[in-house]
């Protein structure tokens, strides 16, 4: 026996990780075989084109789901294309899992929620997105799962890799080319390596235990943006200065929630939440990967 998997939005950050995990991966002690499709090989926007290239395939076991519009600011005014990526094109791919009988694995955001929370935000809580980006991942869960009922849906927080493009890289880049950085410091969230979320996802996606709906996935603990900007310079012991503005001053066209950290009940309470502290996976992360940052 083997599985077989489908990573769609394969060139990006969160999906060349799960290629690489799936490289090497076994479950249940049985090997992994696995196919993977960027943007120009199955576009999740063209309903066809996705049909088509499921027929094209042998059923898969589970599909993860990693093709997004993640530009946050630039969605602001490009509202149509990411509701094409990250709501229809959801659709788009969950309607052919549910023809073929595969288990679906979506990714989506912590920015689906909006202002008013204080403590790690569970599975309950009810989402208001502030932003284009978050309305949008918002609807492609809603239609992930009223597509397909062996959905699940990993929300996630503050996702970084040593691929694509992402807060560490761009902090990392900023810092190394000026002596001084400025970073919002009134934002909280729970920084979380690909790594981490990557493995969590392939666990669920074939374990006993699997259930459709949303699961939260992040690290354990809780900083600001400016918080985590300082703690990667550190780590990498880059010679810059990191310092704190407000959300008010860096003006970002897209409005952020000011709290948007993360409790993975529904992980832990099956027993599957892997996830370590923000601050101990970093390190980890920094000190394997951070010369190729």
């Amino acid at each position: 026996m083997s599985y077989r998997y489908l990573i769609l939005g394969a060139d990006g950050q969160l999906g060349s990780e799960l290629r690489s995990l799936m490289a090497q991966a076994q479950v249940h002690d049985a090997p992994v075989t696995y196919a993977y499709a960027d943007y120009e090989e199955c576009d999740v926007t063209d309903a066809d084109m996705v049909a088509q290239y499921f027929s094209e395939h042998e059923r898969f076991d589970a599909v993860f789901n990693a093709a997004a519009y993640t530009a946050v600011d630039d969605a602001e005014g490009r509202p149509d294309k990411a509701m094409m990526v990250n709501a229809v094109g959801a659709a788009h791919v969950a309607a052919a899992c549910r023809e073929k009988g595969s288990r679906l694995i979506h990714f989506s955001t912590d920015f689906v929620f909006g202002d008013g929370h204080n403590f790690p935000i569970d599975e309950l809580a009810e989402p208001e997105p502030l932003s284009v980006y978050g309305s949008t991942k918002l609807v492609g869960e809603q239609l992930a799962m009223q597509n397909h009922s062996a959905t699940a849906v990993l929300r996630t927080s503050g996702l970084y890799s040593r691929w694509g493009s992402n807060f560490l890289r761009s902090i990392a880049s900023h810092a190394r080319d000026k002596e001084r950085i400025e970073v919002v410091d009134d934002q909280f969230i729970s920084p979380t390596p690909t790594t981490t979320l990557a493995r969590a996802a392939l666990e669920l996606a074939n374990g006993p235990l699997f259930m459709g709906g949303v699961y939260h996935a992040s690290s354990h603990g809780e900083c600001t943006w400016f918080e985590f900007a300082q703690a990667i310079v550190e780590g990498l012991d880059i010679n810059a200065e990191v310092v704190a503005t407000t959300s008010e001053k860096w003006g970002a066209p897209a409005q952020r929630p000011e709290y948007c950290v993360l409790d993975n009940r529904r992980l832990r309470l099956m027993g599957l939440d892997t996830f370590g502290d923000w601050e101990e996976e970093l390190s980890a992360f920094l000190g394997e990967h951070g010369d190729l940052i």
